[in-house]
């Protein structure tokens, strides 16, 4: 049986934590930068019901992308294979989605912090299913 020959990341886990850092805050500003793009017309303000689960929800997908891709962060360094590139693009991209959802930074930027233009359970749908896909990567990058 050949060893696994992997190299082993020199040092400790600054250097993927500092990467993860950077690519959290290049999401962020992003986001910021694309939402300046949109009208900040007052919408119809509704009752939203599921506001704390859309809060809640796009928080934790934010923590897991933050987390997977300082996982997938630190392999790169340690193995540089095209395909973890390829995941941290995906998981970049899953950020961006997270922190554009996120109602908190909806309000920041001065759009309503309630009322989903009617949208109801709907608005909420696509994140829960967004977490459970997460939790799915998650397990399987934890193996």
């Amino acid at each position: 049986m050949a060893k696994n020959k992997m190299k082993k990341f020199p040092g400790n886990a600054l250097v993927p934590l500092a990467c993860t850092f950077a690519l959290i805050a290049a999401a962020l500003f992003l986001t910021i930068l694309s939402s300046s793009a949109l009208p900040r017309g007052r919408m119809m303000m509704q009752d939203d019901s599921y506001y704390s689960a859309r809060l809640l929800l796009s928080g934790l997908n934010i923590a897991l992308c933050a987390y997977l891709l300082f996982v997938y962060v630190r392999d790169y360094l340690e193995l540089r294979s095209s395909f973890t590139i390829g995941l941290i693009g995906f998981l970049f991209a899953f950020l961006l989605y997270g922190l554009s959802s996120f109602p908190l930074l909806h309000s920041y930027l001065g759009y309503p912090m309630q009322g989903m233009g009617g949208l109801g359970a709907f608005a909420l749908v696509p994140m829960l299913f967004s977490t459970v896909a997460l939790l799915i990567f998650l397990k399987i990058s934890l193996e």
